[in-house]
């Protein structure tokens, strides 16, 4: 086999009624190039391991499967990072374990555009979401009269889900690995984008799925102040590595990542929180009219 054009990540844990619907949307894709997909296993209690193993014996030879079950559990962002740097490929997709795609020619469309397009680094579509039972399309794009984005945009407003990207395989800095960060597909994206663009293809390829099990919906993740502490501590990493060539932007972030977390203090008093409120509505109002005008 030759080395791959596409190196498939996805991370899992507990994701034993998921995670063969995850693989099957890798293994169906239609491709003129080899890819490779890494599964890491955070050490699942459940039956993850099971029925990973029972998937890579019938398809041994669809693609090349690199599978990882740790012996303890080394949590969220360390299995994210591990599994990163497994990759081969000259492009990496995302998937995690409890999410999975519905096109066939999903990657074949992403890559097909990189190829082409040198000052593209990323590329994404819409998603669709799952809960509930029932799936509903969703347009995640902030400003639908565009296909074509930047980080500015990015900064902004996160248009798009982390099962619809491809982008070409970057470094990972060395601030990624911090255990404060509990965002760290977003951290991720900040390095891939930095200077170059992103295609927004307006197509349903994949499905978010929405459960009290996922990473999104998780106990760290519902923590305003670890939450938006991450936050922080990414934009202001990202602004040292990225030698502040998005200072203004990014500063306009920090100061509304600042004020909710002002906000989210109950020592502070209710009168001057109003100011506060303010002041992040004025920064939003500031950082729309930037990104408008850089677009």
């Amino acid at each position: 086999m030759n080395e791959p054009t596409v190196s498939v990540v996805m991370i899992t844990y507990d994701h034993e009624n998921f995670i063969e619907k995850a693989i099957q949307g890798v293994l169906m894709q239609e491709c003129d190039f080899d890819i490779e997909l890494i599964i890491a296993n955070d050490n699942s209690p459940d039956h993850t391991d099971r029925i990973i193993h029972k998937i890579i014996g019938i398809h041994s030879n669809a693609c090349r499967i690199r599978y990882t079950k740790h012996e303890k559990n080394i949590g969220m962002m360390a299995n994210f990072i591990f599994a990163l740097e497994q990759s081969q490929g000259s492009y990496v997709a995302l998937c995690e374990g409890d999410d999975y795609w519905t096109d066939p020619l999903k990657l074949q469309k992403q890559v097909d555009f990189l190829e082409k397009n040198n000052d593209y680094s990323m590329c994404v579509h819409n998603t669709s979401i799952l809960s509930n039972n029932e799936i509903r399309d969703k347009d995640w794009r902030w400003d639908k009269t565009r296909d074509v984005f930047s980080i500015n945009d990015y900064i902004y407003s996160l248009f798009f889900h982390t099962s619809s990207v491809v982008f070409k395989r970057v470094e990972i800095p060395e601030y990624f690995s911090n255990p404060s960060i509990l965002q760290g597909d977003m951290a991720l994206f900040l390095v891939a984008i930095n200077t170059k663009k992103i295609l927004f293809i307006n197509e349903m390829m994949s499905v978010y799925r929405m459960h009290e099990g996922g990473i999104t919906n998780s106990k760290d993740n519902k923590s305003n102040l670890k939450s938006y502490q991450s936050l922080l501590f990414i934009y202001e990493n990202f602004n040292v590595y990225s030698k502040f060539q998005f200072n203004a932007i990014v500063m306009l972030k920090i100061k509304m990542i600042k004020s909710i977390l002002f906000l989210n203090d109950e020592s502070k008093s209710g009168f001057i929180k109003g100011f506060v409120k303010s002041y992040y509505y004025f920064n939003k109002i500031i950082m729309r009219s930037l990104v408008h005008f850089k677009k």
